[in-house]
This record gives structure tokens, sequence and C-alpha cells, in this order.
């Protein structure tokens, strides 16, 4: 066996190489990769082993998630940003599982669209049978199309805070007719605690809001 690395569009593709080959393509607007397959018997296919590896300032995550399901791989996504780590489990090409640090599902997985930098590698795999699981893209809530575009929302909220320079520092008021505006429970409850004296992080620090919540409410 032969094997062969190549770059594409920020990250390396690594594939260990064999005799018989079933060409197929693994696509989306950014980039096409070419991958091979072979066959061991009439019955059965084993797919190469194939590897991507690369850093999230280059490719983000959702163009990641959006290139497996493209290609209806399975395998696991390893990613490190300097003491973190995290991971993400495919199963033909949807989101099967995620965690990073405390945090699993689908919170686990939009807390990773937040992370703009960083290393990842993804591995492919014959299957996550045996594997945890904490997303069911069966249930429409956690379909993977949505978590993508969920997921694609939530990192232009973050950065809409951000060129607002909003941080724990920020002294902020609900405007008039503020709370008529905003429906979800976790903006209400923000809106409420808003009195033009305290600084977010104390505000904060007296509601149960995650990560999520807290940027979602703000934006």
């Amino acid at each position: 066996a032969q094997n062969k690395r190549s770059k594409i569009e920020g990250f390396s593709i690594y594939h260990a190489r064999a005799t018989k080959w079933r060409s197929r393509c693994i696509s989306n607007t950014l980039y096409t990769v070419r991958a091979e397959s072979k066959w061991l018997d009439t019955k059965s296919k084993v797919s190469f082993v194939m590897q991507l590896t690369g850093e999230l300032s280059k490719v983000s995550l959702p163009n990641l998630l959006q290139l497996v399901r493209n290609g209806a791989l399975t395998g696991k996504f390893s990613l490190l940003q300097g003491a973190k780590t995290a991971t993400i489990l495919i199963e033909d090409g949807s989101i099967v599982h995620a965690e990073a640090d405390a945090l699993l599902g689908a919170e686990a997985l939009l807390d990773l669209f937040l992370w703009l930098s960083g290393t990842f590698s993804f591995i492919e795999i014959d299957s996550v049978e045996d594997h945890e699981r904490s997303i069911f893209p069966e249930k429409p809530d956690e379909a993977t199309d949505k978590l993508i575009r969920e997921g694609q929302h939530y990192v232009e909220q973050k950065r809409f805070l951000d060129q607002l320079r909003i941080s724990g520092q920020s002294v902020l008021s609900p405007v008039k007719d503020a709370r008529s505006q905003k429906t979800n429970d976790s903006a209400r409850q923000l809106l409420a605690s808003f009195d033009g004296r305290q600084p977010l992080s104390a505000v904060l620090a007296r509601l149960t809001l995650t990560r999520r919540q807290q940027i979602q409410s703000l934006a």
C-alpha cells in the first residue's frame, strides 16, 4: 500500500492507498475532495481511512460539518484550542454526539461554533454504534441541517455583540417597550434585571443562563 497526503483549502487530507479503487467525490461550494474506497469481497465494502486536519481559522466548523454531510461520512472530529478539547461524532453525515469540557449535545456543538481558532482532525471510522450519543438527528430540533443553520446564526449574534463591544463591564438599561419585543423567557429574565447601574457581569452572575442563552438574549 502507498500513502498519500494533500492539502486543500487550509486543511490536509491523508489516506492509505490500496490496489483496487472506486472513486467518489465529497464536495461543497468551497472545495472538492476526491476520496476512494476498495472492495474486500463481493459482500462487504470497507472504505479506506481518510483523515482531515487543519486550522479552524482557515476552515470553519460549519463548512467542515457540511463537507462530511455531503459525503455521508461516518467518523470522529477532534478539536483542540489551547488546553480545551472537544469531540464530535458523525454517522452517515449526521451529527450524533458532541462534547466540549462539561457540555454535551447541542449545547456543546453550538459552543464549538464559536471556536474561530484552534486545530481540528477528522478520521473516518466504520461505525459509531458503540459510542455515546447525545444528539438524535431524527428529532426535528436536533436535525443536522437545522443545527448547522442555528450554529451559523449563533456566530452572527456573537459577532454582533463583539462589534458593539458588549463586555462584562458594560452597564445596560432596557429601552422603552423592549420587554414586548423579546418573547423568550431568558431574554425577559435578563431585561428585567437591567437597571442602568450594575455591570453586565454582576447581572449575569445572579441568573442561571447558559452562555448560549446569554448571547441570544443580548443579541
